[in-house]
């Protein structure tokens, strides 16, 4: 375990440059988004293997449990990834939600998905997103408040967050 943010910006860098396999890159990205979910003061569990499931994590935010996708993939996450990430969380308890985090961006095809959605419970985090948090410019809380309300109120699950608001 790291538990230190120096040491996670490190890290993150290093994972940036791509001098590892991709999927050895995948895998400690998971573990990763865990250090930075407990860095931050949140409940959180992950990377772990269910018998039907490989989960990327689990973290609780504001008394909500959100399963966690995580993505490092030379191309932008696309709608079939967050379909398979609301399938999953149609198999849990009715307020589940999920995160799915990736560091290349999404596709205007991932976006339009859950635009079409009856319920959207996913969140979408990029990857300067991510690096703001790791690098202190904004709290994973009020990155995740920002989200979901952007969820909750506009149905929104892509609320991009500017530089200016950091």
């Amino acid at each position: 375990m790291i538990r230190d943010w120096k040491n996670l910006s490190s890290i993150l860098k290093n994972l940036a440059e791509g001098y590892i396999d991709p999927k050895e890159r995948g895998k400690q990205l998971e573990s990763f988004l865990t250090e930075v979910f407990l860095l931050s003061g949140l409940e959180a569990y992950g990377p772990f293997k269910t018998s039907e499931e490989q989960i990327d994590g689990v973290v609780r935010f504001d008394g909500i449990t959100y399963l966690v996708e995580a993505k490092w993939t030379k191309r932008k996450a696309s709608g079939s990834i967050l379909a398979r990430l609301s399938d999953r969380l149609r198999r849990r308890p009715e307020g589940t939600r999920g995160i799915l985090i990736s560091v290349s961006g999404f596709t205007r095809n991932a976006v339009d998905y859950f635009l079409k959605i009856s319920r959207p419970n996913v969140i979408l985090i990029d990857g300067n997103e991510l690096k703001w948090v790791v690098e202190r410019a904004v709290s994973l809380s009020s990155l995740l408040s920002i989200k979901t309300r952007a969820l909750e109120l506009e149905g929104k699950p892509y609320r991009r967050l500017a530089a200016r608001e950091i």
